[in-house]
């Protein structure tokens, strides 16, 4: 796993290869290992601008904007820390 980018996609990959994907729906079909470090998420507008303004643009992977009925407009960006490690 640690040659791999995207981690999402190599997951969605792997639970629906060889299986049926309808059967998948509303099933538990994954295992959480122990001692995986969490995602840490920010929220609060200063600490995301912060921590954007010192990602270089090579590191972003998925960026996206939509809508939600709760809080308005959303914006969705994914970065690659590995690339930024490699880059500096």
């Amino acid at each position: 796993m640690k040659d791999v980018d995207n981690i999402g996609v190599y997951v969605c990959k792997y639970m629906s290869k060889d299986y049926d994907v309808d059967k998948l729906v509303g099933e538990k079909c994954y295992f959480s290992s122990r001692g995986l470090k969490k995602p840490e998420v920010l929220i609060e507008k200063t600490q995301v601008e912060s921590v954007r303004s010192a990602l270089p643009e090579s590191s972003k992977t998925f960026e996206n904007t939509y809508q939600n009925d709760y809080t308005g407009k959303v914006e969705y960006t994914q970065y690659n820390l590995k690339r930024v490690c490699t880059d500096v």
